[in-house]
């Protein structure tokens, strides 16, 4: 897939896309759980669910790397080769 393809760009705009909606998501679920404590507890809140939240997604988006890495290696749909070469 080349980088300034059609396809790519779309794929890169729904992932743009889907990233935004989650980090809306995030930011509505941590104002309601913060919404009651002290200003000085509230901040606390907000920093520690915001880098909870962004680390989450970090974890989880190398899992589902690794899981994927691993069906297309069994499956045959990607080369073996290729797959070691990018895991280094």
């Amino acid at each position: 897939m080349e980088l300034l393809s059609t396809e790519f760009l779309a794929a890169l705009a729904a992932i743009v896309v889907i990233d935004l909606v989650l980090a809306g998501d995030n930011a509505i679920v941590i104002a309601l759980a913060v919404r009651t404590l002290p200003p000085r507890k509230r901040r606390l809140g907000i920093v520690t669910g915001t880098a909870a939240a962004a680390g989450m997604r970090i974890l989880f988006t190398l899992i589902a790397t690794r899981v994927m890495r691993k069906v297309y290696t069994l499956t045959g749909l990607v080369p073996s080769k290729m797959i070691k070469r990018s895991m280094n």
